[in-house]
């Protein structure tokens, strides 16, 4: 640390404010943060732009920032950043702060104003400041660009799958008889089946212990359904390492090609019901043997029979137009999915086998593409974290960093 590096307070640092209630979910125009990051929108915002810092429960302590106008909801603590402090840089040094060590509360942890603003951290000069977020923004950009690059695979793969199995719009459809049935009109020779027909293997999942014992012996990672949001982000390394016994492992291992569904959880304002396609990319970042939790079931389909692409995108469709909600029961605060009956009811148009192959053909590459970006974003957010630190405390030289983003870009 060099001497254009002085340490202050934070509340020399900011002014920090409240949130204010807002209900989840949303259109309007501007953005509306959470403890746990983006929650919906909002049609009024309550600052120009700031760093949102989780103030109470499981993501206390946890950062975000908006560049522009947004709502924050009152689970928050807003840092606007004085005169002198670079936003960006703020937030970096925030999201290095490990704010949650300093949480308090009894049945759940809380940070206050009054705790976080004596805090003391090193800051730099204005100059240095921006030298450093040129650097680690430049991360953040890789970052953003291969996010947006697995939006638009995904969006594309999905009007793929509309186009061939919603709109019958497949390769030589125009030479395809339709034929009434009860669902309504289909191609020739395409059969209407249960979703359970052409399953493999449908079993629920397990949790295991935090430690090995007599029982639980065999090490792995455990998906749950709060990782299937990050997993397209390259977010392997949040999912937790457990023990859990042998034959339960070796009947629920995940393998490329199976879907994992969620079926317990959700809210009043999410249906459950969310799914991940799991590839070999995937379970080589996840670096170990893989299963999943209870909340979730392994759905493998039998691909001699079916395309588990054409499974995983019908899942996806009727998640997002909510009509999953049909095989929705509440109790306790939370939705469970009823598999059964969506195995015996919930029907699949089967094309013949070559309008399989093929559809399989073009979906692999969009899933490999998509696991590939996601395992780059892993890469990246690794190699920025390593930096950080030594970055915002002084230790690193904005220099040497530098030379590092070079090897990386």
């Amino acid at each position: 640390m060099t001497k254009d590096w002085q340490e202050l307070e934070l509340g020399a640092l900011f002014d920090f404010s409240s949130g204010k209630s807002i209900t989840p979910g949303g259109d309007g125009l501007y953005p509306a943060f959470g403890s746990n990051g983006l929650i919906g929108r909002s049609e009024k915002s309550l600052f120009d732009a700031g760093i949102i810092i989780g103030r109470v429960g499981a993501y206390c302590g946890s950062t975000a920032i908006s560049t522009s106008p947004f709502w924050a909801s009152d689970n928050t603590i807003v840092a606007l950043p004085k005169e002198g402090l670079d936003l960006r840089f703020g937030y970096y040094l925030l999201s290095n702060a490990r704010l949650n060590r300093h949480a308090g509360g009894a049945a759940q942890p809380l940070l206050t104003q009054a705790t976080i603003k004596p805090l003391r951290f090193p800051v730099p000069s204005l100059t240095n400041q921006r030298r450093i977020v040129s650097v680690l923004g430049a991360y953040d950009d890789l970052i953003e660009v291969n996010g947006r690059r697995i939006v638009l695979l995904e969006e594309m793969a999905r009007r793929l799958f509309e186009e061939w199995f919603v709109r019958f719009r497949f390769p030589g459809h125009e030479g395809h008889k339709m034929v009434e049935t009860p669902d309504g009109p289909v191609p020739e020779l395409w059969e209407r089946v249960p979703v359970g027909a052409i399953l493999e293997r449908a079993i629920g999942g397990t949790w295991g212990a935090d430690a090995p014992d007599n029982k639980n012996t065999e090490v792995c990672y455990v998906l749950r359904g709060t990782d299937f949001p990050r997993l397209s982000n390259g977010g392997f390394r949040e999912m937790p390492r457990r023990f859990v016994p042998s034959n339960t492992l070796s009947s629920r291992t995940l393998r490329h090609n199976d879907i994992v569904l969620e079926v317990s959880g959700g809210s009043k304002d999410q249906p459950v019901g969310r799914a991940v396609f799991v590839t070999d990319q995937l379970l080589r970042a996840i670096g170990g043997t893989s299963t999943f939790a209870s909340f979730c079931r392994l759905v493998r389909v039998n691909v001699q029979r079916a395309s588990p692409y054409h499974l995983f995108w019908h899942i996806d469709r009727m998640y997002r137009t909510r009509t999953i909600e049909a095989y929705q029961s509440q109790s306790t605060g939370l939705r469970n999915f009823k598999f059964t009956v969506f195995a015996e009811k919930e029907l699949l148009t089967l094309p013949p086998q070559s309008v399989k192959e093929r559809f399989d053909s073009i979906s692999a590459p969009f899933m490999g593409a998509i696991a590939t970006l996601s395992c780059q974003i892993d890469s990246l957010r690794r190699s920025r974290d390593l930096l950080l630190p030594g970055l915002i405390s002084g230790e690193l030289t904005a220099s040497s960093a530098e030379r590092e983003l070079e090897a990386v870009a």
